[in-house]
């Protein structure tokens, strides 16, 4: 039977959102060899594969598979992926005690976020989703929170918010308390084991 790549990569997603890096690895993997390199599934799959590898510290699979995704052809998605393999390569660089390229490569993250263009037939969540990687990305080149500031007053009003604006709700708190010198590491970590993504928790969490 045909392996089903969308399958492959939401249930490498799932693992990886429970902490099971290397079963996330294996997913992925299986996908990227399941369908061709101009697929979405492909590059998602290099995606999730990068963000495993970043929190398992696995440095030399991050910056293959990142450069990998930057050389794909991904069409409209082109600055999204490239947004999040630069972060990825970012996040590895101040893991190290690298700050300075660190910074530079955050900066150039929240760039590609920002050109990136929705597609109108796709669901708000998607714009949300850049703005919410926008504002990490300023925030951990800078320093400055006030994309995230504006973000958390405008998600503060929503009602009756699905799991993934709450999880992001909640993961914009923690930037902004971090970022006033608060200790939220252990909050942060619960809250991936509760349920909220840990690529949205992934600038408090790889240290």
């Amino acid at each position: 039977m045909a392996l089903d790549p969308e399958q492959l990569c939401h249930e490498g997603c799932a693992a990886f959102n429970r902490g099971n890096y290397s079963d996330a690895i294996k997913k992925a993997t299986r996908c990227i060899e399941a369908t061709p390199a101009d697929s979405y599934w492909y590059a998602a799959a290099l995606e999730l594969r990068c963000w495993a590898a970043n929190f398992a510290d696995d440095q030399e699979r991050v910056s293959r598979d990142a450069n990998a995704l930057l050389v794909l052809d991904t069409g409209d998605d082109k600055m999204w992926f490239d947004g999040l393999a630069v972060m990825n390569l970012a996040l590895v660089r101040r893991r190290v005690g690298d700050v300075g390229q660190a910074e530079t490569l955050f900066d150039q993250a929240r760039a590609k976020f920002m050109s990136h263009r929705v597609a109108p037939q796709k669901e708000d969540k998607w714009r949300l989703r850049r703005e919410f990687y926008e504002a990490v990305n300023y925030w951990a080149a800078s320093g400055a929170t006030d994309k995230l500031d504006n973000l958390s007053g405008r998600l503060s009003v929503a009602k009756n918010p699905s799991d993934e604006v709450a999880g992001i709700r909640q993961a914009v708190d923690l930037y902004q308390r971090h970022a006033r010198g608060e200790d939220v590491s252990d909050e942060a970590r619960r809250a991936a084991d509760k349920g909220v993504s840990r690529a949205f928790l992934s600038a408090l969490l790889i240290q």
